[in-house]
């Protein structure tokens, strides 16, 4: 097995616990606000990270329903997003990142990508946004936990994905 086969089948534990959030979030919930936060703001937050961030934040464009700082948790917006819009931006994603991954090989990982002022591998940017990604799912799924009092099964190092 090589690095690119671990780093793709890890991403699959991600992918799974991201799904699991929204089959988890019931709509209705998408647009209360939460220790802080709406819901839905917190899932395109990580979700546009995901996306701008994994592959090279130096060549991105955001989607065509994105307006200026709608990503930023913090930046009061007019326009919510639904469920279902926040879906298949997901699985647009989850397509582009996996084919990214399979362009990749063990030497590309370690390429240098120049952002801002800092000089990062392509591994360091996956794996920013691993962290990132089960952090923001760990805010939501203690959100859920406070308003419904469930928390679903967690996709584990041992699921067999």
């Amino acid at each position: 097995m090589n690095y690119i086969e671990i780093i793709k089948h890890r991403f699959i534990q991600v992918l799974s616990s991201i799904e699991n959030l929204f089959s988890y979030i019931p709509e209705n919930l998408y647009n209360k606000k939460i220790n802080g936060y709406l819901i839905w703001k917190q899932l395109y937050h990580l979700l546009n990270s995901l996306e701008r961030n994994f592959i090279d934040p130096n060549n991105y464009e955001y989607p065509d329903f994105h307006e200026d700082k709608l990503n930023s948790l913090d930046y009061k917006s007019e326009k919510k997003l639904n469920k279902k819009t926040l879906y298949n931006y997901f699985i647009s994603i989850k397509e582009k990142i996996l084919n990214y991954l399979d362009d990749l090989d063990d030497k590309k990982l370690l390429e240098i990508i120049k952002f801002r002022e800092m000089e990062l591998t392509r591994l360091d940017f996956i794996l920013s946004q691993f962290t990132h990604v089960m952090w923001h799912s760990g805010y939501l799924y203690s959100c859920m936990k406070i308003e419904t009092n469930e928390l679903p099964e967690y996709p584990g190092l041992y699921k067999n994905y």
